[in-house]
Parts: C-alpha cells; structure tokens; sequence
C-alpha cells in the first residue's frame, strides 16, 4: 500500500498495488527525484526497483514505450483527480450513486 502521515501521525492510505503495477516512475521528472509517500508490503512481496538513468533510456529509445507510458500516467491523474472530486466536493448520497455507477460494466 501507498500511504502518507498526516499532521498528527496518523497513516492514510492513498492507494493499493496489485502484482504487477509499478509506482513512483513519474518521479523520474521531478527535481529531486523523490516520491511523497511511503510503501508497505502487506505480505510476502517482491520489489524491482528500476535506476533513473535506465528508464529514462528505455522512455528514449522506445518511442512507443513512452507513449503507452504517458497514456498510463494519464489514466491514472484522470482517475486521482475523480477520486479527489468524490472525496472532496460530492454528498454522501451523490458518492453511492456514482460508486454504484462505476460498477457498471
């Protein structure tokens, strides 16, 4: 899980990986590099860690790597500024209805 400390000590989740998904490559741009919150493995994982300067050259020399990149990090921006929309501005009945919603196929 990906969490934060708030003001007074207290974790607060912000999101779960599943097998397989990769978190902090957007790090890679940021000056210094260096993510803003913590992970835990909540049970027996395995982590890869890929340097900086590897995956820079592999989003350069990959043309089409990047761009399935960039179109990931997109979706997921479009789905934290939903989540924060949910959270921050809709009621509590507005919430279920969109929750209910999202579970369509």
């Amino acid at each position: 899980r990906l969490y934060r400390l708030d003001s007074s000590g207290i974790d607060r989740t912000l999101d779960s990986i599943a097998p397989g998904d990769c978190f902090a490559e957007v790090m890679i741009y940021a000056d210094p590099p260096r993510y803003a919150c913590y992970a835990e493995a909540l049970k027996s994982s395995e982590v890869l860690m890929i340097p900086v300067k590897a995956y820079q050259d592999m989003l350069e020399s990959n043309p089409k790597y990047a761009q399935a990149a960039l179109r990931h990090y997109a979706k997921r921006a479009v789905s934290r500024f939903h989540d924060l929309e949910i959270m921050t501005v809709q009621n509590a009945r507005d919430r279920l209805i969109r929750y209910l919603i999202d579970l369509l196929p």
